[in-house]
């Protein structure tokens, strides 16, 4: 592939460049939407109503919320979509009942002050339209995940004025039309005028990442930084929360460079730690994801990949045992997508989780989880010490010449699934955060 003159696209080289035909294992596709047009179907979260799929959007495209009709999976159809506010986006999306909250972000660097910085909520009785109820305000950069799994307390991810990153606070919704704060919890040292003992990574530029010794080290297009940042000492870390999930009077939290955090939260107004697993730096960062498995006492904890061209350490998703909660132990970690992964560009390496919401499949025994580029991927944890892959499902190569990943980097092809939902009839939803939208399978296994 070449641009109009012949000349090769700016990058790496010929991998990520080329068209990869479909790989599945154990799945069918039944339908596919790319939400109108080439890149236009930027999706990073979606879930399902009754039957309409409501999804959020990274950005890239400039929509912020869409509803897609899947009473057909076959032939989805998108039949409504709210553009996002300048400088910030609305990848992710909550639902309980008729109500969808939807977070807003800041996006397109750290100089773009986003427009808005917390969560919106709706009314969806009436779907495919949204009704406007509130808009929660938090500072900062905004609001990345959110756990809002039962009423009234959603569990986000949010930015603070005072604060040098994300942290945790909680939402009480009993009244939709005038959320409230009712509880939060960050790490020690993460207000700003707290001292603490590390240098913040991630301050002056999102695209940090980790030497295979685990040091962070500046990306080369960041010149203007890399004498001061070109490979700093631990504890260089990001001080941070991904997900914090609520079951019962436990939360279960991913804090990125910090690991693993069990608060017990009967006092919703006081969340107490009752342990914190923390793993070397040379072997994890960005932890990402949890998945507690109570029947069992485990929980997934995934890390994610943050590095294009697996420029990074490698991540794992692990499964722990928490019989004992103060004191959780990595019995296995899952195995490793086999193929040429690697080598073909983009991101390669663990991100998301199905999440079994009570409106979904919920399996204690199957884990599906997303890897970039190399698809959805499913395993079987039945005998939870020997995980086994048993399906998966990469999407042909999407359509579409290459996007530029950020200035001065290069540009890439290959498909990045980035999220995943799976019904309560195990039709499965994935979504591509580059611009190739949403494809509906089937398992056949």
């Amino acid at each position: 592939m070449s641009d109009t003159n012949g000349a090769p696209y700016p990058g790496r080289g010929t991998p990520g460049k080329e068209i990869k035909p479909e790989e599945t294992k154990g799945f069918k596709l039944l339908g596919h939407c790319d939400f109108g047009g080439e890149n236009k179907g930027d999706i990073m979260q979606a879930l399902l109503k009754d039957n309409f799929l409501i999804c959020g959007h990274v950005g890239s495209s400039g929509a912020g919320t869409s509803i897609i009709d899947v009473s057909n999976p076959r032939k989805p159809v998108l039949v409504n979509q709210i553009a996002a506010p300048v400088n910030t986006h609305t990848n992710k999306v909550q639902i309980v009942g008729d109500i969808l909250i939807v977070n807003n972000e800041q996006f397109g660097g750290r100089d773009r002050t986003p427009v808005k910085a917390g969560i919106d909520v709706y009314d969806l009785s009436k779907l495919p339209d949204l009704k406007l109820l509130s808009f929660f305000h938090v500072g900062g950069r905004g609001v990345h995940r959110m756990c809002y799994f039962n009423e009234p307390y959603a569990f986000i991810t949010a930015g603070d004025d005072e604060y040098i990153d994300q942290f945790l606070k909680i939402i009480d919704l009993s009244n939709p039309e005038d959320p409230q704060e009712v509880g939060r919890w960050a790490l020690p040292g993460m207000r700003n005028d707290e001292e603490r003992n590390w240098i913040q990574a991630g301050q002056f530029n999102d695209e940090f990442k980790k030497t295979a010794k685990g040091k962070y080290v500046m990306p080369s297009c960041c010149d203007e930084l890399s004498e001061t940042f070109e490979e700093v000492d631990a504890p260089t870390k990001r001080a941070t929360l991904h997900l914090a999930m609520p079951l019962g009077d436990r939360c279960y939290g991913a804090w990125w460079d910090s690991g693993f955090i069990i608060h017990d939260i009967s006092d919703i107004s006081k969340p107490e730690v009752i342990s914190h697993t923390q793993w070397p730096a040379n072997e994890s960062s960005a932890t990402h994801s949890v998945l507690p498995l109570l029947d069992r006492d485990l929980c997934v904890v995934s890390d994610e990949c943050t590095a294009y061209d697996c420029d990074d350490i490698h991540k794992d998703v692990r499964i722990m045992d928490i019989s004992d909660e103060k004191n959780p132990k990595t019995i296995s970690t899952l195995p490793t997508p086999e193929g040429d992964f690697m080598e073909r560009g983009g991101r390669f390496g663990p991100h998301n989780i199905h999440e079994n919401r009570e409106d979904s499949f919920k399996s204690s025994n199957r884990i599906y989880h997303t890897y970039f580029n190399a698809g959805l991927r499913v395993f079987d944890i039945e005998d939870a010490e020997n995980p086994k892959e048993i399906a998966y499902y990469v999407p042909e190569t999407p359509k579409r010449k290459p996007r530029k990943i950020a200035a001065g980097r290069y540009e890439m092809l290959q498909t990045q699934i980035d999220d995943v939902f799976v019904a309560e009839n195990e039709l499965v939803y994935i979504t591509e955060r580059m611009g190739a939208g949403i494809y509906i399978l089937e398992p056949e296994f």
